[in-house]
């Protein structure tokens, strides 16, 4: 894909850029580690943490990825539709009226309680599999491990219903070792006694992303890692164990309009922008709307003709603006760097997370839908996945 050809693809001068590559590399480094015993299901939820789901979720299944993990319909129907066929796990919240599009779809629920599965197993076919949820001390979805197993037998004993996996959500909390393995103590003795039991339940899964590193006892036979897949450690042990890759590379616009300031005489106070600041400006085209954190409006880091800059306060829902009063070689149609690297240059997804008060996650995770994306493999652009709303099936006037 040429340069020609990509700026018509994009439609807008604002665009994220997404490495396969690093997708890739992640995922068969975490099944290294994890061994080949161990079946890896991909958290993508949120779009992907902001890459983009579809093509991120190739990306894992061509990797040796067994699977995949999502927290709505959505988009487990929108991978389904893109031609993945992996297995897909979908978190806990669906309501079991929704059974027919699960079964369409060939999507694996999580269950709760009984009440819910009950209605669940009057609506699929015979042999459909299920996911149950222990909670292990999160205090969110589950059933609290102490009394997981009586209500996991009363599951089992409905018709149609085919028990696949249980797994727990562990809590990281502020980092205590102690606390993470008192978690997990519960769940490993909710599964003695389901061993116990006679009751053949094949998946055990417990470890996201916050633990795979230093805790290899909670892999069992399945984790669901999120953050990691996409190249973002949690913890510098994961960092340096993994050697994980980045797999977002850069966050990019262009320079639409160049402004000399002027001097307000009356009404300054009034003034959004303090024309002091800076004594040439360029606007961009892309906002808060877009995902650019407000945080960047304090000073955040851009780059422009490889040079550093920053972004000037406040961040509108379509515009901001960037500081040229040291670059007056800028001109309209620049690129300027928001994350990643220009020249010598280079703004990480840490530097950005600290400047915004926000976490590594959330960097990419903020992005529009509105933000085009620019995916690339072997060092090339292979792919665009242009914004779009579209109508969703059955419901018309």
């Amino acid at each position: 894909m040429d340069n020609d050809a990509l700026r018509t693809a994009l439609l807008r001068t604002v665009w994220a850029e997404v490495d396969l590559d690093a997708v890739a590399h992640n995922v068969r480094r975490i099944i290294e580690f994890t061994g080949p015993n161990v079946r890896l299901y991909a958290a993508l939820k949120g779009d992907g943490y902001g890459h983009g789901s579809v093509e991120v979720a190739r990306a894992v299944v061509d990797a040796g990825g067994h699977g995949l993990a999502f927290a709505n319909l959505y988009e487990c129907i929108q991978v389904r539709e893109a031609g993945v066929t992996a297995p897909i796990l979908l978190y806990a919240g669906t309501p079991a009226y929704l059974a027919e599009t699960m079964v369409r779809y060939r999507i694996t629920p999580t269950v709760t309680d009984l009440d819910a599965a009950t209605e669940l197993s009057q609506r699929v076919p015979d042999g459909f599999g299920v996911f149950f949820k222990v909670d292990a001390g999160l205090d969110r979805a589950g059933v609290y491990a102490e009394d997981a197993l009586p209500a996991l037998q009363a599951i089992a004993r409905l018709p149609n219903i085919r028990l696949e996996g249980v797994y727990t959500h562990l809590h990281s909390g502020s980092g205590s070792d102690e606390y993470v393995r008192w978690q997990f103590a519960r769940f490993a003795g909710f599964l003695r006694q389901l061993d116990d039991s006679g009751l053949d339940v094949p998946i055990r899964l417990a470890a996201s992303s916050p633990f795979i590193a230093m805790h290899p006892e909670m892999h069992l036979n399945a984790i669901d890692p999120g953050q990691l897949v996409l190249g973002i450690p949690v913890g510098k042990e994961a960092e340096g164990i993994l050697d994980l890759r980045p797999a977002i590379q850069a966050v990019k616009t262009t320079i639409v309009q160049i402004r000399e300031p002027k001097e307000r005489g009356r009404f300054a106070e009034e003034a959004m922008f303090d024309a002091s600041h800076a004594k040439r400006f360029g606007l961009l085209p892309l906002g808060w709307g877009d995902g650019l954190h407000a945080g960047y409006g304090n000073g955040g880091p851009a780059l422009v003709r490889g040079r550093r800059t920053t972004v000037l306060g406040p961040v509108h829902y379509e515009h901001s603006r960037v500081d040229l009063t040291l670059c007056p070689e800028a001109r309209v149609g620049d690129e300027v760097v928001l994350l990643g690297r220009q020249g010598t240059e280079r703004i990480t997804i840490d530097e950005v997370a600290r400047r915004c008060g926000i976490h590594r996650p959330q960097v990419a995770g903020t992005l529009s839908k509105y933000m085009p994306v620019v995916y690339f493999r072997c060092g090339r652009p292979c792919a665009v996945v242009a914004p779009c709303r579209a109508s969703l099936p059955g419901f018309a006037d």
